[in-house]
Formats: C-alpha cells, structure tokens, sequence
C-alpha cells in the first residue's frame, strides 16, 4: 500500500536541497531532449546511501548510490536503484576524476541514466545505473526558491514546468512509486520565507580561497542554538546551485555567530545558512572565492573531515613524470598544443612535472603510469571534453588527523571532438585544445573551479573561446599547493621539490647588474641598468611564447609599459652579446 509523508518529511526535504551534488569539470552542454530521448532510465528520487568499492579488476574507484525512488518518467518502474558514480575512498586509497556525478546522501532531484557496463566483485541488490552526461543528467531540486537546477538548464516550477518539460520529450505521464508532497514542502518553505526575520548581516573575510581551511565568520540574528548548514555557491556548477560545508567544518555556532571553515566546491556568491527548524538566510553581498583547492574527503574516526591534499617526489627526481600513449604523441599538433599549456603551469607555479617516454599504456587505471591520451569510443560521457583522474594515498597522523598526497595523475581527452590545436584561435565550431588542457592540469595541480567565466578553472567552456593564459589567482592557487608539498613529506615520502622554468634563465652577469622592481607590477616595470649593458633587445612574452613588447636600450634606467597586459606570468628577456637570459615577472 502507498503511504502519504507529512510533518517530518518536509522538514526532511529542507535539508536536502544544498548538498555536495557535483564534481568538477570542464564540459559542453548536451541538449536536454538529446539526453531523455538516449536515455535508459529516468527516476526523481534522493539518495539514501553510498559505499565506494574498487571495480572487479581493480582499475578504478566508484561509488554505488542508493537511490530511494518516488516517480518513474522513463524505464522499468522500481523502488530503488543503484547509481554508480566515478570516485570515492576504499580504505586509505581514494580517487578524484574532473568531471564525474558526485552525489551526497539525502541529495533530491531528477535522475537522467544510462545501463552501467562497470562490473564489481559484489554487486549490487538493486538494478544498476550510471549517469547519461556526467553531473549534466542530475537536476537538483531548491525547494527554497521551487527550481530545478543543473550546470545548464534550470527550471522555475519542479511540479509543474520541470514535469511537463520531461513528460513532453518521453511522450507518456509520469509513474508514481512513492508518493512524497514535493508541492507541499515548497509551499512550507515559502511560508516561511514570509515569515522569517532572521538574517546574515555581514560575514568576514570578503574574500578568500576555498579548500584551504580557510575560517569564515558569519554574524547575524535568528540562527539558533543547534547547529545547522552553512552553503556556499557550488563552483562546479557555475554557481546555479549551492554546495554545504561538512558538519566537520562548522568550528562553532551560535544564535548570532557563526565561524565554518570554506569548503573546496564553494564559489563566488552569496551565503546561505539553514538554521536547524530550516529556516533559509541568504546573505545579501557576495563572497569572492579567489582560487580552490582539492580536499580529499574521508571519515578517519567518527565524522567526515576534508583533508588537503599535496604532491611529492613521485619520481624520486622531485616531482612527477607523464608519459603520452603512443597515439597521442605522434599526433605532433596536440602533442604541442598540450605541451604549450604544460609548460604555462611549469613556469607560473615551477611545480616539478616532466614528461618522460612514450607509453603503450592506453587506459586510466591504477596502474602506476602517469598517461595522456585520447578516448577509446564512448569512454568518456556525452558533454565532457577531457578528464582529469587524481589518485591519493593516504595515512594516518593520529586518531583523527591524516595526510593525504597524489600517488598518480591521468588525463584523457575525447578524440571526436573538433579541436583547434593551433596557437591562432579557434573558429566558431571549434573546441581550443590548449584551453581544455591547461584546465584539466590545473586540476593535476589540486586546483578546484571557480565562478568567474573569464577563468581558465571555470567549469564550462564553449566553442570559439580560448582561456590559455594563467591568472594570478591560478598562480597563487597552484603556489600555495606546491609550497605545501615542498616542505612537506607525508606518510613514508620525500617532499616534492621545484622545477625552473625551462626559458626562465637569470645569468650571473644579469644578476648582479640588474635590477627588476616592482614584481608583481600592476602598471610599470622598472629596470635599473647601472652598467649601461646595450641590449640588442628587451622584450616581454606570454607563456604561449607570444611577444607582446619589444624595444631596445642601453640606458641605465628603463621603464618598460605592462598597464595594458592582461594579469598573469610573463617573461621579460634581455639580449645583448654576453646575455640570452629570461627572467619571471608575475602582473596584477
């Protein structure tokens, strides 16, 4: 017999709406008629466990997300349902992949599915799942504002817009498996809406990074004195909908007073808290999230606590070695493109990766290879371009205290996309290749999304646009990361150690005869030149290799213009007859 839930339920469903919904990514929309007419499977419901296993060979990490179903808009009609989702921990091993579904416990919304073809040495009870386009086939519900929301589509109305729009693309009315009163509990939150007098009236700092453990505190009336939510803007959907700190990371609470630690996936944008009787504050000015950093999340004792992770000496030469397939590498414009944008992240933040041999190691797994590589087929999921995998190993500090480093990278890219691999820019129905690559190793280097459409760790990307040139955010994310693993040796490894940029070359003479100031420089760069050296030529590129100023001088003081320079790494070279040398300079 199907059972009607009221009272408890609804406050149940106030606190579904903010959760940990997505992974972060670098995709292209798919069209949601696209996605329900290649569909398998179409359920709404929430999910009420998770467990990660290692797949039957041992390749990779999944989640298997057990999924209460309440309506049935395509597929078999069943109760529950298993989602596996790429990525999870399975005791001190655990697995990232940018962009893969990730979903939390009690999360509500609308499923978009496909028959999953990964097999598991102990399956599953319920039929199992995966999902169609990555985190674009999830469509959370905000019972707060009655939206359904996702990295590219949103709808004003859950029961009403949103339900039709499905039930006009599959052709036939929805199945009710469980009847839940989504209307009712909306109705209850905008009752309480107009009722509400609490609020947030400032919060400190205005701007931070996130992943860092950095401490944000929030004042205001009418939080309460048991301990709720706090949600940030979920950078990985570009901020369409929120993401909530753990429970772990709300340092103290109090009716007028909150301090919470910023999560990894918070984003530019305002503030909500979630009081315990579900009350919604939204702060009225926005947080600015400069840069994030990755976090492995893990339950070392009794809570879920996100850790920080870092690099170390992989290769026993100080950092880590990628090795390109075989394919790839002979594919002699990608190879440059890819490389281009590797050596960007080598000399912005001088984190030591190299790139060794070829390899004839043509899968992301566990494997201890370091590869970059094309797809096989349908490897990837319908809208992502390319994927970065970052393994950890971890191991325990004390009872509850851990440390976590990057024990392998993978990274692959979808091989039937219409890529520009030119330095030129894209036309109009082309991807940049060297975009979606200085993304994807942003997030090899432990860099998370951010809102800000301009930025290379932006979570989309469309056809026609380049995004190649680091930002100093970028800079100060990926530093901060590798000052970390340099003075940090975890569990049994050596610390990472820094590699010089290959063209950023100071010579003795230039360096006792040379003075650079200020650096950073936001407007002019001031060259002292004492010795009146004659420079046949002063000239400053991008880390594409493009010149961008040029001059030459002998004077012993000059004055170089970067005021018209986008923010980012630069190299400044002076040649004369003694000197070819490059020297950093980082602009605001």
């Amino acid at each position: 017999m199907k059972k009607s839930y009221t009272g408890n339920f609804i406050v149940f469903l106030m606190l579904m709406i903010g959760g940990n919904a997505f992974a972060q990514e670098l995709t292209y929309e798919i069209p949601l008629e696209e996605m329900v007419s290649n569909s398998d499977e179409i359920v709404e419901g929430s999910v009420i466990r998770k467990q990660s296993f290692w797949d039957q060979g041992k390749a990779n990490i999944y989640t298997l997300n057990t999924v209460e179903v309440y309506k049935v808009f395509k597929g078999i009609s069943v109760d529950t349902i298993t989602v596996v989702t790429l990525g999870g921990a399975v005791d001190l091993q655990a697995q990232e992949v940018h962009p893969s579904l990730q979903l939390e416990t009690d999360e509500l919304g609308l499923f978009i599915l496909k028959s999953n073809d990964v097999t598991f040495e102990t399956p599953s009870d319920y039929p199992t799942f995966s999902s169609y386009s990555a985190s674009q086939a999830f469509f959370q519900y905000d019972l707060t504002n009655d939206e359904v929301l996702n990295p590219y589509h949103s709808f004003s109305s859950i029961t009403n817009d949103f339900y039709n729009e499905i039930k006009g693309f599959t052709g036939k009315a929805y199945q009710d498996v469980k009847r839940v009163r989504i209307a009712s509990s909306i109705a209850h939150q905008k009752a309480q809406k107009v009722w509400n007098t609490s609020a947030i009236t400032g919060f400190t700092p205005t701007s931070a990074s996130a992943g860092t453990h950095t401490l944000l505190t929030i004042s205001g009336t009418g939080f309460g004195t048991e301990t709720g939510t706090v949600q940030f803007r979920n950078s990985d959907t570009g901020g369409t909908t929120y993401t909530s700190a753990l429970d772990s990371q709300v340092i103290t609470w109090t009716d007028s007073e909150i301090q919470v630690e910023i999560p990894a996936q918070a984003g530019t944008g305002n503030i909500r808290v979630v009081t315990s009787s579900s009350s919604n504050l939204v702060s009225s000015e926005n947080i600015i999230i400069t840069y994030a950093e990755s976090n492995v999340q893990y339950n070392p004792s009794t809570e879920l606590i996100a850790f920080q992770t870092q690099h170390v000496n992989d290769n026993f030469l100080g950092g880590y070695t990628w090795q390109m397939y075989t394919d790839f590498a002979d594919n002699t414009a990608a190879n440059n493109a890819f490389m281009r944008a590797f050596n960007s992240w080598v000399c912005g933040t001088e984190i030591n990766w190299t790139v060794g041999a070829n390899t004839i190691v043509n899968q992301i797994a566990a494997d201890g290879v370091n590869v970059i590589r094309f797809d096989v087929g349908s490897e990837l999921p319908n809208g992502v371009l390319g994927r970065c995998t970052s393994r950890y190993a971890g191991c325990f500090i004390d009872f509850a205290s851990m440390s976590w480093y990057v024990s392998e990278l993978d990274i692959v890219f979808d091989a039937a996309i219409n890529w520009n691999y030119a330095e030129e820019d894209p036309s109009f129905s082309q991807y940049d290749f060297e975009s979606v690559a200085v993304h994807e190793l942003g997030h090899g280097h432990q860099l998370l999304h951010v809102i800000d459409s301009n930025a290379i760790m932006h979570y989309s990307i469309t056809n026609g646009e380049t995004k190649r040139d680091l930002s100093i955010d970028d800079i100060a994310g990926g530093t901060d990361v590798q000052a970390r693993s340099t003075t940090t040796a975890p569990c049994t490894q050596t610390s990472a150690t820094t590699l010089d940029c290959p063209t950023a070359v100071l010579t003795d003479m230039i360096s006792e005869n040379i003075r650079l100031y200020p650096n950073p420089v936001k407007e002019n760069l001031m060259v002292e030149n004492p010795a009146g050296i004659q420079f046949s030529e002063i000239s400053v590129y991008d880390m594409r290799g493009r010149k961008v100023v040029t001059f030459e001088s002998s004077a012993t003081f000059i004055e170089i213009p970067m005021i018209n320079l986008k923010r980012g790494v630069y190299l400044l070279k002076f040649v004369s007859k003694q000197i070819n040398s490059s020297y950093k300079i980082l602009k605001e």
